[in-house]
């Protein structure tokens, strides 16, 4: 789901230390929401969905960038809050479409109660900062930018910004607003525009923060070591 670019740097980052002469991973994330399964404008209020792809290259030689660490979590208890009371079926869409997360949160927090919906889905979040955070050996404050999901403002500061002390001003929120929510390319998009727009420069440290449906975390510390030839402009 949404977590599935943090969740595959970690499976590549695993492959390529696995053996050796493995050089290179290509990361690729592509969704596209549309009628009749998805409404792109309701499905999940609060998140508007767009359309796109992305493409990533992680490398054992070196690059522009340093993964300086990578923390992953997930909570299984949690994964009704995109299914709701529906039961598994054979096939999608059986239930019905377009897919209504905003009746599938309401029926799980009726069944189990707000406190513990947000207690549980925090503490993912923040244990999966906290362990990217310490193995990095730095703060969140450190970072020069932190790249967040691409959801609306609301969500936005209820999720992230209060929660963690975050200056909108260090995130893609300006850019990631005219983009949508690109489904598991958020982080490596937003990535790209900080790079290409020369937003990050070499020595920056930019914290990626990530969660999917199912439900999972990710968090991961990326280091900007020099501008790459084909960001210059």
């Amino acid at each position: 789901m949404s977590n599935g670019g943090l969740t595959a740097l970690d499976l590549a980052a695993a492959y390529l230390k696995a053996a050796t002469g493995r050089g290179e991973a290509l990361l690729t994330t592509a969704d596209r929401f549309c009628a009749p399964g998805i409404d792109r404008w309701r499905t999940d209020p609060g998140t508007p969905y767009a359309d796109g792809g992305t493409a990533l290259v992680l490398s054992a030689r070196g690059g522009f960038a340093a993964v300086s660490s990578l923390a992953l979590f997930a909570d299984s208890e949690l994964e009704p809050l995109h299914r709701g009371d529906t039961p598994f079926s054979p096939a999608p869409f059986t239930h019905g479409m377009p897919v209504d997360f905003d009746a599938a949160k309401r029926s799980f927090v009726e069944r189990m109660g707000i406190s513990y919906a947000v207690a549980r889905s925090s503490a993912g979040q923040y244990s999966v900062v906290k362990e990217a955070l310490a193995d990095a050996g730095m703060e969140l404050a450190d970072a020069a930018w932190v790249i967040l999901p691409h959801f609306g403002r609301r969500r936005l500061r209820s999720i992230y910004y209060q929660p963690f002390g975050i200056d909108p001003g260090r995130t893609t929120w300006d850019w990631s607003r005219t983009v949508g929510h690109l489904g598991a390319g958020d982080q490596f998009a937003s990535l790209d525009h900080l790079v290409v727009s020369g937003l990050a420069v070499p020595g920056d440290r930019c914290v990626l923060m990530s969660v999917g449906a199912g439900y999972s975390w990710g968090c991961a510390v990326i280091d900007i070591l020099d501008r790459p030839a084909w960001a210059a402009g």
